[in-house]
């Protein structure tokens, strides 16, 4: 009894207990499964805010990279409108450009803006001496002969480092080339592939592109392709380093999300462009994503992730782990149950004062960026009352906010487009627009561009969020680059493009009218001299000068024009008949022949003018001004400083003289050219000292021609110093050629033409030649006449103390037929005189002759300088120079002037006689 009272209490409370011990457990399971979801949801919470986060931050980065190529965009079109209206910029014209937009400061990252000339291989030559004006020592690169060339001609900023990309063609490199051609055929700026910019050194490239702009004429973009192509005139470019472009962007290189920018759609080897951080790998980053970005019509990817900094600034996991040590620790103390309500009470109060305080900062944020930003922001309900307004809108409309706030818009705007707009908008239309306006309180009237942007709520209209802008100072500048479009920048006289439209214009007006109009094409003559004596200021100073006294030549109605160079035209409008014409031509031939002083030079300066009359002498612009211009060399040929008419007769005289220039052209570009040389001799021994070099064409149609027939065209047209490069490259080479072929070692001759003289770039010419060849330098002479010498003779001695430094020999062409001073000719590093033929003709029967050509002989022995004759075409010539004195002679005595093998074939027969045959008479 005892016995069962005992046990049975005990038994009692453990089966009391058991309940509780199943409540236990069941509350220690229970709070571990509690603790277990609640970890996982705060896992989850955290990570789909640090991915949040993360992709907000990829995306403003995107943005920016995005922001600025499309900024670089833009300015290239820019330059695509101003270059397309003023035509092919030179040095000076690029750098307007380029501090006109001020690149440098508002667009950093370019590591400078270039121009890319486009021309046909016949182009070629007229390209480079029209580019060798700025740089002298222009070439193209890389050398040799091609179809088509897209060549860098100025560069801006025009630096040491910028200088070797001009010459460059891109069309020769067949990557850049397939950009031109898309960026051409489209219409839209194209960027290139990965690779190394031309001024970067080959051993450490840096990765680079380059963004093309094509450039059409009369600056806008033709419908069609076959139009883009036809209309090309070059490219406006810009280079850009891409490591040094991204820092420029994004500052310093973000440290919490790492970027890859690869060159192609999807990543491979080799279209890494660049990598913000090249050691770390994006695949064991916990947040990464790829984005593509579209531009000059390349993709580019872009990849992102996250570093390690940037997950430790959420905290997410640290927290999920302590709520999961928490539960199981309360669920250890058997708390689960109390401990789980308060703390889902607890979560539940945080996560409400969080919500509370991201309203809170939301609400904020969008605050400051309404009062902050840069531009007017309002809000309009559906009766065209004003809600509110940021200080900016304030601002514009001259009015306090709290005066203005709940006033009808629509009843105060008096600008019918701008009430249009803001009932468009209420209707549930996105509506944007440019217009003047005047608000009440304020005294101007700026250009403001407005936008206005319905927002609904539950189908129903909310409010209008409206957008203004002053964009006066843009438009200002935009009417300042239409204006640099249709004036010339040096003298504010309108240009080519300008005077074209009005000339249309003009015709328009006087065929309705039944009138006459007259273009008058004014050269200034000499004035290349100016330039290459005293420089391009002295020149720019004339030329301002020359515009400011043709204005008061012409009438209000008119139209002055520089269209280029040193050319000026007037248009004339209701002209009565060709007294009006001369009337003005004579007044500007007056007024430009006035004295013109600069620094501490005088200048007579004169022009000669042509002047073509609509109808009569054109029916459209182009043939008008052709011709006028055909009559201006006319007056040129005609002694200049004069006036003429257009004739029908000029017209067929250019005609055929612009047949001989292309064909002029055509033979350089197809080796039409051959050499003849001409023997000179001791006049005692007859053996051959030396040749004389002497151009010959070998016209396709009109067999072969002396230069009487063309030269005096190709100085005209700019062509006799490519025509003077290749004499001497050619001449240098063969001579070399007989050298190597085991015969005498002679001396070549090569005429110099004055024009070539005064060129920069001679002496590269020179050099250039007698690398090419490997001909010794002693065995080269070069002619030059006498006038070219006493032109400018600082600029000669100079020039020839040059040409002496090379090893080259120097000689006076012609000796006698100019005006040498004696003084003058002293101090010139010359070899060699050489009589000119008119003085040997008559000798020795003509006394004066006679006379004249012992006075040479004997001042050249004076000066100790050798002594050569030409035109010696008899044994009595010959023998009077030898008892003179003069032993060295060419002429039809000896030889006339042979084709290169047949002058080989008597420099053999010399050999073999050591002495050439003497003719006995002509």
């Amino acid at each position: 009894m005892p016995a069962d009272f005992l046990n049975t209490p005990a038994k009692d409370t453990t089966r009391a207990l058991r309940p509780q011990r199943w409540m236990a457990w069941l509350a220690l399971t229970l709070g571990s499964c509690l603790s277990l979801l609640g970890w996982h949801v705060s896992k989850d919470n955290a990570a789909n805010l640090t991915q949040a986060r993360f992709e907000a931050r990829s995306d403003e980065v995107h943005a920016t990279i995005e922001a600025r190529l499309t900024a670089y965009a833009q300015v290239l079109r820019g330059g695509q409108t101003y270059i397309g209206a003023t035509g092919h910029p030179d040095r000076a014209g690029l750098a307007r450009l380029h501090e006109t937009l001020r690149i440098s400061d508002n667009y950093p990252g370019m590591t400078g803006v270039v121009y890319i000339r486009y021309f046909k291989h016949a182009e070629r030559i007229g390209v480079e001496k029209t580019i060798r004006k700025d740089e002298p020592d222009f070439s193209i690169r890389p050398a040799g002969t091609r179809n088509e060339y897209a060549v860098v001609t100025a560069v801006e900023p025009h630096t040491s480092t910028n200088l070797p990309v001009i010459g460059s063609d891109s069309w020769a490199h067949p990557t850049r080339r397939a950009t031109l051609v898309a960026a051409r055929d489209s219409g839209d700026n194209r960027i290139t592939p990965k690779l190394n910019l031309v001024i970067d050194d080959p051993a450490s490239p840096q990765p680079a592109f380059l963004m093309y702009q094509a450039v059409y004429r009369n600056g806008s973009i033709p419908i069609t392709t076959e139009g883009r192509r036809a209309a090309l005139l070059g490219y406006i470019a810009a280079g850009f380093r891409i490591d040094a472009l991204m820092l420029g962007m994004l500052g310093k290189v973000p440290s919490d999300v790492a970027l890859r920018v690869h060159d192609a759609a999807e990543a491979g080897a080799g279209t890494l462009f660049h990598a913000s951080h090249p050691d770390f790998d994006f695949q064991q980053s916990r947040y990464h994503r790829t984005r593509a970005l579209e531009i000059g019509g390349r993709t580019w990817r872009i990849d992102y992730a996250a570093l390690p900094a940037f997950d430790a600034e959420t905290g997410g996991q640290l927290a999920s782990g302590r709520l999961l040590a928490g539960g199981a620790l309360v669920s250890l103390l058997l708390f689960v149950i109390v401990w789980s309500l308060a703390t889902t009470r607890a979560r539940a109060e945080t996560m409400a004062r969080r919500m509370t305080r991201s309203l809170r900062e939301g609400e904020t944020k969008l605050r400051a960026l309404f009062e902050q930003a840069p531009i007017g922001v309002w809000l309009l309900d559906r009766d065209g009352k004003l809600l509110d307004c940021n200080e900016k809108f304030a601002e514009y409309a001259g009015t306090p906010r709290n005066q203005i706030v709940g006033r009808s818009i629509l009843a105060e705007a008096d600008d019918t487009s701008l009430n249009e707009a803001i009932r468009r908008a209420i209707a549930g239309e996105t509506v944007q627009l440019e217009s003047p306006y005047r608000f009440a309180n304020s005294s101007h009237v700026p250009t403001f561009s407005w936008h206005f942007q319905p927002v609904e709520l539950d189908g129903d209209l909310a409010f209008v969020l409206c957008f203004v802008e002053d964009i006066s100072a843009r438009k200002v500048a935009e009417a300042h680059i239409e204006d640099l479009a249709h004036h010339d920048t040096l003298t504010g006289l309108a240009n080519r493009a300008l005077l074209k439209d009005r000339l249309q214009q003009a015709i328009s007006a006087a065929t309705r009218r039944k009138t006459q109009i007259a273009i008058l094409f004014i050269d200034l003559d000499f004035f290349k001299l100016v330039n290459d004596t005293v420089g391009h200021s002295a020149g720019d100073t004339l030329l301002i000068e020359m515009a400011g006294r043709l204005r008061h030549c012409v009438r209000e109605s008119d139209t002055l024009a520089r269209i280029g160079g040193d050319e000026f035209v007037i248009l004339l409008t209701n002209i009565r008949d060709m007294q009006d014409c001369i009337r003005v031509a004579e007044k500007s031939i007056a007024a430009i022949s006035q004295p013109l002083q600069i620094d501490s030079h005088t200048f007579n300066i004169t022009g000669s003018i042509g002047i073509a009359i609509w109808p009569d002498d054109g029916k459209d612009s182009e043939t008008l001004t052709r011709n006028a211009d055909v009559a201006m060399y006319h007056a040129k040929k005609s002694g200049r400083n004069n006036y003429q008419f257009f004739t029908a007769d000029m017209n067929a005289r250019a005609l055929e003289q612009a047949a001989m220039e292309r064909s002029l052209r055509e033979a350089l570009a197809l080796d039409q050219f051959c050499l003849h040389f001409q023997a000179q001799v001791n006049g005692e021994n007859g053996s051959i000292v030396g040749a004389e070099t002497l151009l010959r064409w070998q016209h396709p149609e009109l067999g072969l021609l002396l230069p009487g027939k063309f030269i005096e065209i190709a100085e005209g047209r700019g062509l006799i110093a490519p025509m003077g490069r290749w004499v001497l490259r050619a001449a240098c080479c063969q001579m070399q050629n007989w050298r190597q072929a085991g015969w005498p070692e002679l001396r070549v001759a090569v005429n110099i033409s004055p024009i070539q003289f005064r060129k920069n770039h001679l002496l590269t010419d020179i050099a250039d030649a007698l690398r090419e060849s490997g001909l010794p330098p002693s065995l080269l002479a070069l002619e030059i006449t006498e006038g070219a010498v006493m032109e400018d003779v600082a600029h000669a001695s100079h020039l020839l103390q040059q040409i002496r430094q090379l090893g080259v020999t120097v000689e006076i062409d012609d000796f006698g037929t100019g005006h040498s001073s004696l003084a003058y000719l002293k101090q010139l590093p010359i070899q060699r005189l050489k009589i000119d033929r008119s003085f040997v003709r008559d000798v020795p029967g003509d006394p004066d002759d006679t006379a004249i050509v012992e006075a040479i002989i004997s001042l050249a022995g004076s000066l100790k300088l050798e002594i050569i004759a030409e035109g010696v075409e008899t044994d009595a010539q010959r023998q009077f120079l030898l008892a003179h004195g003069c032993v060295a002679m060419q002429g039809y005595h000896f030889s006339r002037p042979l084709p290169a093998d047949e002058f080989g074939a008597l420099l053999r027969e010399a050999g073999k006689t050591n002495a050439i045959a003497q003719k006995t008479g002509v």
